[in-house]
């Protein structure tokens, strides 16, 4: 099977919400597919945490180590890309989860330091469970201390003996920079999977592509959760309906994406910019701001002939870059 043929007819793209035992089994070995392998998968995090010596180039900012692996009774290829971009986003987050949460333990142990034990066993049961629960913090040189107390108000004679003990727990933490070396390792990492075991017929840099090549779906339908759309005040039962209405959105976004597309090209190729939402020009603007600029023209009907009112010159600059079909509906030829 030549790449062509993979990309336009055998092809399904999923996210890591497909990768499941019910779904790969359905698709057996007649349909191929890619797919983001979800990191909850054991042996998906296993390989990220693993270390390796030999990464490979697969594109601007990205590496790779091929794997193979067998899920669901499906001999896969999975490839493990390290993104640089990814990589230095999520280690920022991981910095400030390591201050945050080593912080908490620490004043948790502070907290535990001070509270008094009615026997030796209780706070050395105490300080095992905080020590076991700990993720980033280190406790060790570990001692109960005994605090004897008196019953009785003032001061103890010099020779008196303590009524009881209060037991007190003493312990330093301390912070491995292995603990914080382990977590930053899988940083920025991921697998994605494809049951098309053959690199000739899909090289690695081609699987990639057409797994990056999602996202700009992703994008595309992306407006279906913004409140303008009141996609959830739409409500059907039937399955019938439920494809029918999908159908629909999916028309309506293959002409939102050429429209998009078309003015974007056009920009480009005649030296052009549009002002976007911070008044910046760029020409790649979206296809719903231009919408939004569009709004307060208005068509009326005087007399049954139409007259678009409101129409000013960035209108009509996009209308140009649509072409002559546009115009007419405009009325600008």
């Amino acid at each position: 099977m030549n790449n062509h043929v993979f990309e336009t007819v055998y092809k399904y793209r999923t996210d890591s919400c497909g990768y499941t035992k019910e779904t790969l089994s359905t698709c057996g070995t007649d349909v191929y597919w890619i797919s983001r392998v979800p990191a909850t998968l054991k042996s998906c995090y296993s390989a990220i945490e693993a270390t390796y010596d030999q990464w490979k180039q697969l594109a601007e900012g990205y590496q790779y180590v091929p794997l193979s692996s067998t899920y669901a009774g499906v001999a896969q290829r999975w490839l493990l890309v390290h993104s640089e971009e990814a990589y230095a986003r999520e280690i920022l987050v991981l910095r400030k989860k390591y201050l945050k949460d080593s912080t908490r333990e620490q004043q948790a142990l502070e907290k535990l330091k001070k509270t008094a034990f009615a026997s030796q066993q209780t706070a050395q049961k105490a300080i095992d469970q905080l020590a076991e629960s700990c993720q980033y913090l280190s406790i060790s040189d570990i001692n109960i201390v005994a605090v004897g107390f008196f019953d009785k108000k003032g001061r103890p004679k010099k020779d008196a003996k303590p009524d009881g003990y209060h037991y007190y727990v003493a312990a330093n933490p301390s912070c491995s920079l292995d603990t914080f070396a382990n977590m930053a390792n899988t940083k920025g990492k991921f697998i994605i999977a494809t049951n098309q075991t053959d690199s000739q017929q899909l090289p690695d840099d081609l699987f990639f592509k057409y797994y990056k090549g999602q996202a700009k779906v992703e994008r595309g339908f992306r407006f279906l959760k913004d409140p303008q759309f009141i996609a959830s005040t739409l409500f059907v039962k039937k399955p019938e309906r439920v494809e029918a209405l999908l159908f629909i959105m999916t028309l309506c976004l293959s002409v939102y994406a050429a429209i998009e597309f078309k003015i974007r090209q056009a920009l480009k190729q005649q030296d052009l910019t549009f002002p976007n939402q911070l008044k910046k020009q760029v020409n790649n603007p979206t296809a719903r701001w231009i919408f939004a600029c569009f709004t307060p023209v208005q068509v009326l009907y005087v007399n049954h002939r139409p007259q678009i009112l409101n129409l000013n010159d960035l209108h009509r600059k996009v209308i140009g870059l649509l072409g002559n079909a546009y115009r007419k509906y405009y009325m600008l030829l």
